[in-house]
């Protein structure tokens, strides 16, 4: 809770500092995301877009590619993940009456993450019955984009849900 805490006090100051207006994700309008990051489930790579439903809403979709291992009843086994999602997000810069600049957003995502498993040693004649396993997967997210340009920002987000996760990246707004 400290940590969700002094984030949620970081983007808020963040968010108080500058003063000059661009435009984050406006009504009709379409991001592109993509980037890295870090997670339960190794170091996903991502890329996704975003639409403008309302100055306040957007709706998209991502797919997300990650790769891990794991050490299950003593042997090593490595996994692979392919997540596909959909998102909303609610942005809140108006809402707050913050600069534009900083685009602070919160929202849910839900979707499906396929999980391929494989023993690391090719005799290895077990089937995987760990934890480790295709299913639904769901997230509420919290992030924070810095436009550099009118156009083109940093990426930072927070997901909590079926897998923890911190990702980086940039956004392509369009």
């Amino acid at each position: 809770m400290k940590n969700i805490t002094a984030l949620l006090s970081f983007l808020i100051l963040m968010t108080s500092t500058m003063l000059c207006a661009q435009a984050p994700l406006a009504f009709d309008k379409v991001q592109f995301n993509a980037g890295f990051g870090i997670s339960d489930r190794g170091v996903p790579v991502y890329a996704g877009l975003d639409y403008g439903l309302t100055e306040l809403i957007s709706f998209g979709g991502e797919v997300q590619y990650s790769s891990f291992r794991e050490s299950w009843q003593g042997e090593d086994w490595k996994h692979s993940s392919f997540l596909v999602a959909m998102n909303s997000n609610c942005h809140f810069d108006e809402l707050l009456n913050i600069s534009s600049v900083y685009n602070v957003y919160a929202g849910i995502a839900l979707g499906f993450a396929m999980v391929a498993s494989q023993p690391e040693k090719e005799e290895v004649v077990a089937d995987y019955e760990g934890d480790q396993h295709s299913s639904l997967y769901y997230s509420v997210n919290l992030g924070n984009r810095y436009f550099f340009t009118e156009h083109i920002a940093a990426n930072l987000q927070l997901g909590f849900g079926t897998t923890m996760t911190g990702r980086f990246g940039l956004s392509w707004l369009f």
